[in-house]
């Protein structure tokens, strides 16, 4: 939009202003009778529309990809690690929070976030190996985490088993979004 701004008996020359989008000023100054225009054009450039992407989730030991996007023409990106890729590898111990700041050719800048969350990895222990005459059963037992699965289809920690052969019996144990699996004959 163009706005036509006139002053008159101006005390200071200076004026602030604060358009939304790129403005053309006039200014007409009178002196003694006389009087001059000038025009000057104020550029509002856009800020980068800078994401860090998704929260993410790893177990512990595991490494996630962080992407930024936002810049659609030339600039920089910088990560809370230094970094300046858009794209980078982190692997926290802990659930850290990293921060990119996007600027862009016309020196805007604009951040984002992304959460790391970093999960325990569970101790998968579907117990010790069982012995038992044919036609019997045995119970398994397994432990390490908050919710269990055996190939059974069983989602229980105890089951009881009736094998007609050697058989080995895998459970995957979860805590959180981290599982591990452990096997038992």
């Amino acid at each position: 939009s163009n706005d036509d701004v006139t002053v008159l008996n101006v005390v200071t020359p200076d004026i602030i202003v604060n358009p939304g989008a790129t403005t053309t000023y006039t200014v007409t100054v009178y002196n003694q009778g006389c009087f001059a225009t000038a025009e000057t054009t104020v550029s509002v450039n856009p800020i980068p529309a800078t994401s860090a992407g998704p929260d993410q989730q790893i177990c512990e030991g595991e490494s996630a990809q962080l992407l930024a996007t936002g810049l659609s023409g030339s600039g920089t990106y910088e990560w809370s690690t230094g970094e300046t890729s858009d794209l980078i590898i982190v692997s926290p111990l802990i659930t850290t929070l990293y921060i990119v700041t996007a600027t862009n050719e016309f020196d805007c800048a604009a951040s984002d976030q992304v959460v790391v969350s970093v999960g325990p990895v569970p101790f998968a222990d579907a117990g010790p190996n069982q012995f038992i005459v044919s036609g019997g059963n045995a119970g398994l037992t397994a432990s390490g985490g908050n919710s269990y699965v055996w190939s059974t289809g069983a989602n229980t920690p105890q089951i009881t088993v009736s094998p007609t052969v050697t058989t080995t019996y895998s459970v995957t144990v979860t805590i959180g979004w981290c599982s591990t699996v452990d096997e038992v004959i």
